[in-house]
């Protein structure tokens, strides 16, 4: 239940209000994930006026401002293919209209295919105050409590990099059931399983080339798929069914 309603003219004014500790606060930026606080009271920060919808090629990096919206995101021309073919599964156009990329982000669990491939991608995200970098690898590990009074103000990651993806879904629109991903950027390989589940799972390296490193990477990932309808055989056999697709083995 929102209680108030806020909307700051400037970033310093944001933080003020975010950093309060007195009242529950959370930022809003395109507002698809704000069902969750239904329940409870709370008092939202709208961040349309702070600028933080830009994107732009700095060096070999591309960064992507947190309000950002999906649709804008897909429809730039800098955008990649793989990061344009992903979020044609973030929703309907009319909910990627208005859902952000910070909002993506941040919300995830293991469903997200955008989200996975900015994982693999090694992003970083800068928060303020203090422009901090972070790993997005190490933001999703971490405690989300660590975020109060902080603000997501942008996500970069390196723009040359090889992005490929396959996954298993109900009909060719819907979110994958189950999705791998493989960025490739210079010499490091990483993949990123995820789909129906709480949680995406990471590994840095040829997969194909040790067979006991992907049995166990199997059986890691699938302790977050066994409360979904994907039986360990089957899983199993899926994933390597996507394996040969990405040309792995």
């Amino acid at each position: 239940m929102i209680t108030e309603y806020h909307r700051p003219s400037n970033l310093q004014e944001a933080l003020r209000l975010l950093s309060r500790k007195e009242t529950a606060t959370v930022p809003l930026g395109g507002g698809t994930i704000l069902s969750r606080f239904s329940d409870d009271p709370v008092e939202v920060v709208d961040l349309q006026q702070l600028a933080l919808n830009k994107i732009s090629k700095k060096c070999d990096f591309l960064s992507i401002g947190a309000t950002t919206t999906l649709q804008a995101l897909m429809d730039h021309s800098e955008t990649p293919v793989g990061i344009k073919e992903s979020l044609q599964f973030e929703g309907t156009y009319n909910l990627r209209q208005v859902a952000t990329v910070g909002g993506t982000l941040i919300s995830t669990k293991g469903e997200s295919l955008f989200s996975a491939i900015l994982l693999a991608s090694n992003a970083e995200m800068q928060w303020e105050p203090g422009e901090q970098e972070v790993l997005y690898e190490t933001w999703l590990s971490e405690s989300n409590s660590q975020n109060q009074g902080k603000l997501l103000i942008e996500i970069h990651f390196l723009f040359d990099s090889i992005i490929k993806f396959e996954r298993i879904s109900l009909t060719p629109r819907s979110k994958p059931d189950l999705f791998m991903v493989k960025v490739v950027q210079g010499k490091q390989v990483c993949y990123v399983v995820g789909g129906n589940c709480n949680s995406f799972h990471a590994f840095y390296g040829h997969l194909a080339s040790n067979p006991q490193k992907l049995a166990e990477f199997l059986d890691i990932a699938y302790s977050d798929f066994s409360k979904s309808k994907l039986t360990k055989p089957y899983f199993v056999s899926a994933i390597s069914t996507l394996l040969k697709r990405l040309d792995v083995i």
